[in-house]
């Protein structure tokens, strides 16, 4: 197809995307308030024609129009202001200065700026929206469109939208509270420890959840607004010492037998001191039965002692912490220590409980 072909083509489908973003937007209101001006440019790179930028251009300015939120400032105005080369075009906007001269001179209050680029079948561009009075950047949208023209000029329309939509101030964060050094995680991300500050916050609800060793975790739903400072103050409660309760258990069922076993080594002697018999044959048949009960009565005796001792021990190891919250290094404490003396050696140790 000839250039000139390719040229009418772009020309008609410009044409066509503006007259449907005319038809798609409602009128604007006349008003008597003072509106913004803006100035919209699009530069094109990488490629040969600057004849599609220029239509694009006049694409953006016909929907910002239509807005009624701005006094639109024609394309080829800030070219002669600029000199009409691209180059020089693209150099003004990355100076301040530059983009405050040309505000000044156009009397601008903003300046919406775009590079456009193509690599195969996928456009590429980038739309810069500049506060003229200090020339710093408001925000910028970035894009990859794959089609045609129109996919370009909707995608471009929306672009201009998100630019113009006002900005929201970000909300603060304080989280406060006990124990100090806690973990804090926002969203289920890992944010800090207690006390935490945290800046830069989209507006909106977020999850924080606060976590420290020996402590139950922390759950909370924290609502941010705009330019606002939310305070969470969250002290957690302590995880209560666990109770070593087999152990316990085993301290009375030691102390059961032992009162089961000294009741029967009792009984056991009792039988084992009456006598039986007159013959000599029975006598020395109920020696033998004495001699065991005996026997028995002392393994009781022994197994009696046994068990107390062990109920014993296991009641004072549970009273001084030796078996609370699984730390065994809270029971018995032992010291030792010497030192040299005249002749010999001084020697001292002992046990804490």
């Amino acid at each position: 197809m000839p250039s000139a072909s390719r040229a009418a083509a772009r020309r008609a489908a410009a044409r066509r995307a503006a007259a449907r973003a005319l038809h798609s937007r409602a009128r604007p209101r006349s008003g008597s308030r003072k509106r913004p001006r803006v100035a919209v440019l699009i530069l094109q790179t990488g490629m040969r024609s600057s004849e599609l930028a220029d239509n694009l251009t006049e694409v953006l300015l016909v929907s910002l129009s239509t807005r009624g939120q701005f006094q639109v400032v024609g394309k080829e105005v800030v070219k002669t202001q600029l000199g009409g080369v691209e180059k020089r075009v693209l150099e003004c906007v990355g100076n301040r200065t530059c983009v405050g001269n040309v505000a000044t001179s156009l009397a601008l209050d903003y300046l919406i700026v775009g590079t456009l680029g193509k690599l195969e079948s996928t456009w590429m561009y980038n739309l810069y929206f500049i506060d003229a009075a200090s020339g710093g950047e408001r925000k910028r949208v970035h894009r990859r469109v794959k089609g045609g023209l129109e996919k370009l000029t909707r995608s471009l329309d929306r672009s201009l939208a998100e630019l113009l939509k006002p900005r929201v101030k970000p909300g603060v964060l304080l989280v406060r509270g006990n124990p100090s050094g806690a973990k804090v995680h926002i969203d289920d991300q890992f944010a800090g420890t207690v006390p935490l500050r945290r800046t830069g916050l989209k507006p909106g609800t977020l999850r924080v959840r606060v976590e420290a060793d020996g402590y139950f975790p922390g759950l909370r739903s924290v609502t941010i607004r705009a330019g606002e400072t939310t305070t969470l103050d969250l002290r957690l409660l302590k995880v209560p010492p666990r109770k070593a309760t087999w152990k316990l258990y085993l301290a009375w069922s030691s102390l059961g037998l032992s009162v089961v076993a000294g009741a029967s080594a009792i009984a056991t002697g009792v039988l084992s001191g009456r006598r039986r018999g007159v013959t000599q044959a029975e006598l020395l048949a109920d020696l033998a039965r004495r001699t065991r009960l005996a026997r028995v009565a002392n393994a009781m005796i022994g197994v009696s002692a046994v068990a107390g001792v062990t109920w014993a021990a296991l009641l004072i190891f549970a009273h001084k912490g030796f078996f609370s919250g699984g730390r065994e290094a809270q029971g018995p404490r032992v010291s030792f220590g010497a030192a040299p003396t005249r002749g010999g050696a001084y020697v001292s140790g002992g046990v804490k409980w």
